[in-house]
C-alpha cells in the first residue's frame, strides 16, 4: 500500500525554496496588478470605493456634457498612479504633476488659483486591501499545496 500523503518535512522545505518568488509575485506582482485594476475600475464608476462608494463631485461648469469628470484625452487615466517595483516593494508615483492635484483636491491654477474639489481615484481602501489579500491567498494556495 502506497502512502499520498507528502512529508511534513518535504512541505517545509519546498516552502522554504518557494519563500523568495512567493514574496516577490505577492508583493509586488499583486499589488501592481490589483492596484492597477482598482484606479481603472474608480475611473470607470467615478469615484472612488472604499467601505462604501463615493461619487466625484460634479464639474461646475459643464462644456461638455456626457464626457467622464477626469477624463478628457485619456492620459491621466492611463498614467494614473502608477505602481512601480523596487527592491524594496511598490511605490505608487504620480507621473503627471497634475494627477495629485485632483486626488488629493489641492491648489490648481495660475496666480492665486483655486481649490480643487477632491476626486479620490487612489490611496487606502479597504476595498482594495480585500481584492489583494484574496489575490495573495490564492497564489499561496497555489505554493502551498502538497
Amino acid at each position: 500500500m502506497q502512502n499520498n500523503q507528502q512529508n511534513p518535512y518535504d512541505f517545509f522545505l519546498a516552502f522554504k525554496k518557494n519563500l523568495p518568488k512567493i514574496k516577490q509575485e505577492i508583493i509586488a506582482d499583486v499589488l501592481v496588478v490589483e492596484t492597477r485594476n482598482f484606479t481603472r475600475k474608480n475611473f470607470r464608476d467615478g469615484g472612488f470605493t472604499d467601505t462604501s462608494f463615493s461619487a466625484w463631485k460634479p464639474r461646475k461648469k459643464d462644456k461638455e456634457p456626457g464626457r467622464a469628470i477626469l477624463v478628457k484625452s485619456g492620459t491621466m487615466k492611463r498614467h494614473a498612479a502608477t505602481p512601480q517595483k523596487t527592491a524594496k516593494g511598490v511605490n505608487f508615483v504620480f507621473p503627471l504633476e497634475y494627477e495629485a492635484v485632483h486626488n488629493y483636491g489641492l491648489k490648481a491654477g495660475r496666480g492665486k488659483g483655486f481649490d480643487m474639489p477632491e476626486r479620490k481615484y487612489i490611496g487606502e481602501s479597504q476595498y482594495l486591501n480585500k481584492k489583494i489579500e484574496a489575490k495573495a491567498k490564492k497564489i499561496l494556495d497555489k505554493y502551498l499545496k502538497p
